[in-house]
């Protein structure tokens, strides 16, 4: 069974083509380079969240995690905040899309190299989402959650970028983290801006969904030569810097 250090690949500065097979993305961009591509694709990756209804009541020494159907066990971020405020989470969302620098949404490591945190993020939406599992366990949990499916559209991501953002999200939706002060957190980006009272997401329901290409780039022409395709690659690679 292969394991990730994380979904999103580290980047380099000045490396676009830098292999990274302890990623998800990183290894799927190794596999897509042996064909070649013109341009670097998009990269759609999304988190499924579902929290506990209000009108549930449990036991109060009663097991949430029972309330868990098993198709969905780690597969699905579950919680149990009877303050969680969707109008906040999605007003929360919208801070995020932009040309930003998420270094104080980055988990910084300890290699020893210059990377560069700003990164494109064309869209964050939230809408409703619905259990993954069979018709008898949907039967009898579907009233118990509320589930919510965010998908990030972006050109790339820093370490741990995602959960960061979607800690912060869930953290401004029952008033622990003021909605503002994500902007704050974008103007002023630095390790010391991320509050060390948050916490970020866990990888459960972390998915890659899609990687995007411009179907112009896909059409093979016989009359550019390699040299040509590499000067091509050259000028997307110092319009994306």
């Amino acid at each position: 069974m292969l394991r990730f250090r994380s979904s999103e690949k580290i980047w380099l500065k000045g490396g676009k083509n830098f292999d990274d097979p302890d990623s998800i993305q990183g290894l799927i961009e190794i596999a897509l380079l042996k064909l070649r591509p013109l341009v670097y694709p998009r990269v759609y990756l999304s988190s499924r969240i579902a929290v506990l209804k209000k009108d549930v009541f449990l036991p109060e020494n009663g097991n949430f995690s029972s309330y868990i159907p098993i198709e969905e066990w780690k597969r699905c971020y579950f919680l149990k905040l009877p303050d969680f405020n969707i109008d906040k989470f999605e007003k929360a969302a919208t801070y995020f899309p932009g040309y930003h620098d998420f270094s104080s949404f980055k988990r910084f490591d300890s290699f020893n190299v210059h990377k560069t945190n700003r990164r494109l993020l064309y869209s964050v939406k939230v809408q409703p989402g619905q259990p993954l599992v069979t018709s008898y366990s949907n039967s009898n949990i579907q009233h118990f959650f509320d589930y919510w499916d965010v998908e990030f559209h972006g050109k790339g991501f820093v370490h741990k970028q995602i959960r960061r953002m979607l800690g912060a999200m869930i953290s401004a939706a029952i008033g622990k983290l003021p909605v503002e002060e994500i902007k704050v957190m974008l103007q002023v980006p630095s390790k010391h801006s991320w509050p060390s009272y948050l916490q970020s997401a866990p990888p459960h329901g972390l998915y890659l969904c899609n990687v995007e290409y411009n179907p112009e780039h896909l059409v093979f022409d016989s009359n550019i030569n390699s040299k040509k395709s590499e000067e091509i690659l050259n000028e997307i690679e110092e319009e994306c810097e």
